[in-house]
């Protein structure tokens, strides 16, 4: 069901439930995103219709939306930054182990020429 979706004369769900005074209702429909500046065929919005602390809510929820907004974006950006980090750390754990087995690698080999070379570890005295 589209919370936004007009009668025939323009009236949304928000409007109606501003003008009956259901506040739960116009909470409800503001959460989940509801147009408050949709207006009828006749140019009224819901706050045009709204008393007492319907409109309050609805003069309060454009800041709310945009403080959530603000808040689930700083959110989304705490979690791009922590995921990015976790990746560096691996990225870097990898190479800490790719650089530590070249080493025993050439280590190794070092160690294998000397075995093939005995005579290259004698000193003449």
């Amino acid at each position: 069901v589209d919370k936004n979706a007009p009668d025939k004369n323009g009236v949304t769900p928000l409007l109606v439930a501003a003008a009956n005074g259901h506040l739960p209702v116009v909470r409800f429909l503001v959460e989940k995103g509801a147009d408050i500046t949709a207006k009828t065929n006749t140019g009224q919005t819901a706050l045009d219709v709204a008393k007492g602390a319907v409109a309050t809510l609805l003069r309060e929820a454009p800041a709310k939306r945009a403080a959530a907004d603000k808040a689930a974006a700083e959110r989304k950006a705490a979690e791009a930054e922590v995921a990015a980090a976790e990746t560096a750390s691996r990225e870097k754990e990898a190479e800490d182990k790719a650089a530590a087995e070249e080493e025993v690698a050439a280590e190794e080999e070092a160690v294998e020429e000397d075995a093939d070379h005995p005579a290259s570890s004698l000193r003449v005295l």
